[in-house]
């Protein structure tokens, strides 16, 4: 997302066939980026993303971060093939068609620039957040000691607190429940009615 705004703000300013069009909608320059796939290539991130999650504990980041990036990589480098195997006209110099599994026809100088910022800014956001897990205090392990006179003054005193509830009782609102039987109650309301 912030990559494909990125390139709309340097294409008003900047026309290259690198850049997405001025005039095409932001949508599709965003599916430019996803590949030949579309919409379909989103579990291949998705899976990418959970495998990199699952290897953030190895002692080296930085597998973790290519394997976050990994799937974006390989778009990059379909794009980066089909532009050096075709022509502009999208043809290769044999004559054949270009292979329209390795990258949009047409876009494939967008796909490649963009491609390759949305790996550098992922693998960079990815490592950064790696690296703070790896920080935390709660994943060190260490026992961090709680000084009880500062919790001892933060509770107040038994006379001060209200009776807890029994919590094996069930508590009905005022009004539903079993009726109490009064002696005479129906025949006192009876009586003072006639």
């Amino acid at each position: 997302l912030v990559v494909v705004g990125l390139g709309f703000l340097v294409a008003k300013g900047v026309h290259s066939s690198m850049l997405p069009r001025h005039d095409e909608p932001w949508s599709s320059a965003a599916l430019v980026l996803l590949g030949p796939l579309g919409l379909h290539s989103l579990p291949w991130h998705g899976a990418c993303a959970l495998l990199a999650a699952s290897l953030h504990r190895c002692k080296r980041q930085i597998f973790a971060v290519l394997v976050l990036v990994a799937y974006v990589i390989l778009v990059a480098l379909g794009a980066l093939v089909a532009g050096l195997d075709c022509k502009n006209d999208g043809k290769r110099s044999d004559g054949t068609d270009c292979p329209q599994a390795l990258a949009v026809p047409g876009r494939w100088q967008w796909q490649l620039l963009g491609c390759s910022l949305w790996a550098v800014l992922a693998g960079w956001c990815g490592y950064r957040q790696l690296s703070a897990l790896k920080t935390s205090p709660r994943r060190s392990g260490r026992y961090m000691p709680v000084d009880e006179d500062i919790l001892e003054s933060q509770v107040p005193p038994a006379a001060t607190r209200l009776p807890q509830p029994d919590p094996y009782v069930t508590r009905l609102p005022q009004g539903y429940g079993p009726q109490m039987y009064q002696p005479g109650g129906l025949y006192k309301y009876v009586k003072s009615r006639h």
